[in-house]
């Protein structure tokens, strides 16, 4: 596998892709063990985020600092302690729709991998399926896609399995209890 050093300096060359300038490092929610992966925290010392084929539908911008929240307090506005989910941060978002993102785990035992976490997928066990395993995974394959199609659902796509395999979820249960 490239370094993250590799997979910037490819996206800089390719076209239709391009690197947004340093704004710092995303920031964790204080008052968990969540903590970026070295990777990722290297590439945003590096630049602002990316565009990763710009003009196709099937592209995706790797969002910006500020941008890196976890996905279901971006998306449903709130967290539900009891789910995998509650350590999964936005990491790059669909050009055809903002609310189709891809995950990365900031959970000391998951640290890296990235998850679909499209508005159909996102919680739903079975179709939360791992997208890649670390943050330079998960670039190196929207390059390989060269916008064309997504890479979890082309044939012949060996699975990495699902973010809920082994994992029972609970967080029906703690929804039930807020009504």
């Amino acid at each position: 596998m490239a370094t993250i050093d590799d997979v910037v300096a490819r996206i800089e060359r390719t076209p239709d892709c391009s690197l947004l300038p340093p704004a710092g490092e995303p920031q964790v929610l204080p008052g968990r063990d969540h903590r970026l992966p070295d990777d990722m925290r290297h590439f945003y010392r590096l630049c602002g985020g990316a565009r990763i084929y710009a003009s196709s539908a099937y592209g995706f911008s790797i969002v910006g600092p500020p941008e890196v929240a976890i996905v279901d307090l971006a998306t449903i506005g709130k967290v539900y302690e009891s789910d995998i989910s509650a350590s999964w941060y936005i990491a790059a978002m669909s050009n055809s729709s903002r609310q189709d993102l891809l995950s990365i785990d900031m959970a000391p035992d998951r640290l890296g991998r990235c998850y679909l976490s499209f508005f159909e997928y996102h919680r739903n066990p079975g179709d939360s399926p791992i997208v890649a395993t670390s943050f330079t995974d998960l670039l190196e394959r929207l390059l390989n896609e060269q916008g064309r199609y997504f890479h979890w659902w082309e044939p012949g796509f060996e699975s990495l399995g699902d973010a809920y395999d082994g994992y029972e979820a609970h967080w029906v249960e703690e929804e039930l209890k807020g009504r």
